[in-house]
């Protein structure tokens, strides 16, 4: 793999969060796939380790005040939809996930 250029600065400011793409340990719980982190969280990770978990693709920051979201599969056909922060209390159906996501983009 060839070191990718680094994050800008105020992409990492404007994140809302991130989302977990693949596992890794973080303050001593084991994160998995699709587990959100706050922004808080992000916020405590160094910046040179932070740089490094998105580069690598551990991790996939996600932006407020856009209304983007996602639907982040969290194995088993469920999903959580995000928009900055997990927005679904419970995992949902890609169906659902699909049409959560579509309404945010008509709004």
């Amino acid at each position: 793999m060839f070191p990718q250029d680094r994050t800008p600065q105020g992409e990492i400011e404007r994140a809302g969060g991130a989302i977990v793409r693949r596992r890794f340990p973080f303050n001593g719980v084991e994160k998995a796939p699709g587990d959100i982190l706050t922004v808080e969280e992000v916020d405590s990770i160094p910046i040179q380790n932070l740089h490094s978990l998105i580069n690598t693709g551990l991790l996939k920051l996600v932006y407020t005040g856009g209304g983007q979201r996602f639907a982040v599969h969290i194995g088993k056909g469920q999903y959580h939809v995000v928009e900055g922060t997990q927005i679904t209390a419970e995992p949902i159906s890609r169906e659902d996930a699909e049409a959560m996501v579509a309404k945010g983009k008509l709004q």
